[in-house]
C-alpha cells in the first residue's frame, strides 16, 4: 500500500453551458466530467488527503471546503450532481485566486477550456502565484476532436448567440491546432496537461494525474 501523502487537493469544475455538448454515442462531457472529479477525489481521500471541490460559471462558484474522510467523498457526489451546466465560464476570478497557500496544494481544473485562451491561462497564472499545483483536465468529445459536427450555423452554448461557419472552421485539423496551441501555450507555464476524450476508460485518463502526483510526495 502507498504511504498517506496528506496532500490538500482542490477539483475545479468548468459549469459552463458548453458542457453540456454530446459525443457521437449521446455522452455528455459534464457527465464524463463528473465521474472524472469523482474518481479523483476518491483516489486522493484514500491516500488521506483533504479534498474540496468548485463549481465555476457565470453565476459564481459553489464551494465545498477541503476536508478528509469518506463522508466528504459522499457530499463531493452530492455537490457534483446538484447543478447543470449554463452560462458561460466565470469571468471574475477573485473567488479562485484565494485558493489554499499550504505548501502542498494541488488544484486540479477539470473544463473544455471552450472560454478565451487567454482567460484561461490568466486563471493558471493567478492559481501559481498562490504556489499552488496545478493540473489541468481539457475534456472534449470525439466529435469535436473529428470535426464530425454537421451544420452551417451553431449556436455558441455559453453566449446563446447563433453564427454561421464553414469547413475549414468545423475541420478536425482546424480544432487540433487550436488544441495543439492551448497545450503548449499550458505546458510553457510549466503546467500538467492532459486531454480527455469523452468516454475514453476513466483509469487512462487518470494515468497523468498519478504521475503527476507522485513527485508531490
Amino acid at each position: 500500500a502507498e504511504v498517506e501523502s496528506h496532500l490538500r487537493v482542490e477539483i475545479v469544475l468548468d459549469l459552463s453551458a458548453s458542457m453540456r455538448h454530446q459525443d457521437s454515442q449521446q455522452f455528455k462531457k459534464i457527465d464524463y466530467a463528473r465521474m472524472v472529479a469523482a474518481a479523483l477525489a476518491y483516489m486522493s481521500i484514500g491516500q488521506g488527503d483533504q479534498v474540496g471541490l468548485r463549481l465555476v460559471n457565470h453565476s459564481g462558484n459553489t464551494l465545498l471546503k477541503a476536508d478528509g474522510g469518506y463522508r466528504q467523498f459522499h457530499k463531493i457526489l452530492q455537490l457534483l450532481l446538484s447543478r447543470e451546466p449554463e452560462g458561460k465560464f466565470s469571468t471574475h476570478h477573485s473567488h479562485l485566486a484565494n485558493l489554499s497557500m499550504h505548501k502542498r496544494c494541488m488544484v486540479i481544473l477539470i473544463t473544455d477550456l471552450h472560454a478565451h485562451q487567454d482567460e484561461f491561462l490568466y486563471l493558471i497564472k493567478l492559481l501559481q502565484a498562490r504556489k499552488n499545483e496545478v493540473i489541468v483536465f481539457h475534456t472534449l468529445a470525439d466529435n469535436e476532436l473529428s470535426g464530425n459536427i454537421k451544420a452551417s450555423r451553431i449556436k455558441d452554448l455559453e453566449t446563446g448567440e447563433i453564427f454561421s461557419i464553414n469547413a475549414q472552421q468545423l475541420s478536425a485539423a482546424h480544432f487540433q491546432k487550436r488544441t495543439e496551441d492551448i497545450r503548449e501555450a499550458i505546458h510553457a507555464m510549466q503546467v500538467s496537461y492532459a486531454r480527455l476524450t469523452v468516454g475514453e476508460p476513466i483509469g487512462i485518463s487518470l494515468k497523468s494525474f498519478l504521475e503527476r502526483r507522485r513527485f508531490l510526495f
